[in-house]
């Protein structure tokens, strides 16, 4: 019976990646959108920018192959409601993750931030540019 119990759970965990990667398939259909962010923030490095959207996808469990189909004047709150349609009950919590890594990385407080509903990932990186942590260096390096 547990056996049952746990390959149920691991179906379920395979069918749930599968719809989530299906519904951000306007995401992944992009070409890549590094021009974009170079265009955006001329005086970042692109470590600067693979940094940070690598913090991204690593909060929201995609792929880092896929940071860079992501563009400076995506919503977050339209990537987060594209992986859990108002059916969804649960999340696995990828919003604070994302917060608390912001945060710990950058010294940027997202909670802070009076309209965290329409904020942009160019937004929040431009946070992270201006905070103290983002100014001791042009690049940060990513923990292990």
């Amino acid at each position: 019976p547990m056996i049952i119990i746990i390959l149920i759970g691991i179906l379920i965990a395979v069918v749930d990646d599968f719809t989530r990667h299906r519904r951000l398939i306007r995401y992944w259909r992009r070409p890549c959108m590094g021009r974009d962010w170079r265009r955006s923030f001329p005086n970042a490095t692109k470590d600067d920018i693979r940094n940070f959207l690598n913090t991204f996808v690593d909060a929201f469990m995609l792929r880092n192959k896929n940071r860079l189909k992501f563009n400076p004047s995506d919503k977050l709150m339209d990537v987060y409601c594209l992986m859990y349609p108002p059916s969804s009950f649960c999340d696995a919590l990828e919003l604070e993750t994302f917060a608390l890594t912001i945060e710990e990385e950058y010294g940027v407080d997202l909670t802070e931030s009076k309209d965290l509903e329409h904020i942009t990932l160019g937004e929040i990186f431009e946070m992270t540019r201006n905070s103290n942590k983002g100014q001791q260096g042009t690049s940060l390096a990513r923990r292990p």
